[in-house]
């Protein structure tokens, strides 16, 4: 179970990434669309 204030989110491939509640969005969805492009 995350931490509180932590965040975990799925990609549509499956790839997990746990941020903190005061992520930068903008860097996150970079960083999400780059991990899409990954097989």
């Amino acid at each position: 179970m995350p931490q509180a204030g932590r965040i975990e989110v799925v990609s549509a491939n499956g790839r997990r990434v746990i941020v903190d509640r005061d992520v930068d969005v903008e860097a996150l969805l970079r960083i999400m669309r780059g991990l899409e492009t990954l097989r």
